[in-house]
This record gives structure tokens, sequence and C-alpha cells, in this order.
């Protein structure tokens, strides 16, 4: 499996974290913009950024709009046009460095596929 990480292989890793599970760090925040569909009911990503571990936990439920608890706290995301889906931009410093920060994606059951 060691001949598998080529140039390639990397691009496909990097789309799968920033556009898949939503990972997308940045200088000052950490955006989380998890696919805006999924086949599947539940996904989680483990990474750190700038030092905080942060768990993303993407879910579909039967809800009114999409909802990103943070630490207990809800955020509502705001519609990205260009990813077309819900994004949220988690500053650095509201993140905590000791323990493992974990944000909750919930969206909404429509039936609909891609």
């Amino acid at each position: 499996m060691n001949d598998w990480q080529t140039g390639s292989s990397n691009v496909l890793l990097k789309l799968l974290i920033r556009y898949v599970f939503g990972f997308i760090p940045g200088f000052d925040a950490l955006r989380v913009a998890p696919a805006g569909w999924s086949p599947f009911e539940r996904t989680e990503l483990a990474a750190t950024a700038h030092g905080r571990k942060v768990r993303i936990v993407h879910t579909r439920a039967t809800c009114a709009g999409a909802t990103i608890p943070v630490e207990q706290r809800v955020r509502g995301g705001h519609p990205d046009p260009e990813l077309k889906t819900t994004t949220l931009a988690l500053p650095y410093e509201e993140l905590s460095t000791s323990t493992e920060n974990v944000v909750e994606v919930v969206d909404p059951v429509d039936g609909q596929g891609p």
C-alpha cells in the first residue's frame, strides 16, 4: 500500500478532507463546510489545526435546517454559494487548546441525492 501515496492520491485526500468532510483551515479561523449531501448517515473526521484538536461529526436527521453545535452551543451556519453547502467560520481563539473541540453538523434529510 505504500506505493499508492503519490501526488495524485494526495490531491484526492485533500479533496476528501476539504470538500467532503469540510475541514478547511485558514490563517485566523477554521472553516467547517461539509458536503451538502452524503450517502452516509454519519461521517467523522478528527484533525488538528493551529494546535487545536477538532472532531467534525456530520449527521443527517429530520430537522428544519442545518445546525452546527460547537461544544454545546448551537450556531447557525451561513449558506456558501460557491460550495453549495452550509459554512461556519470558527476563530481559533474560540477553540480550546487543551481538549478536543467537537463540531457536530446536522443536516436535514430531504431524500434528495446530489
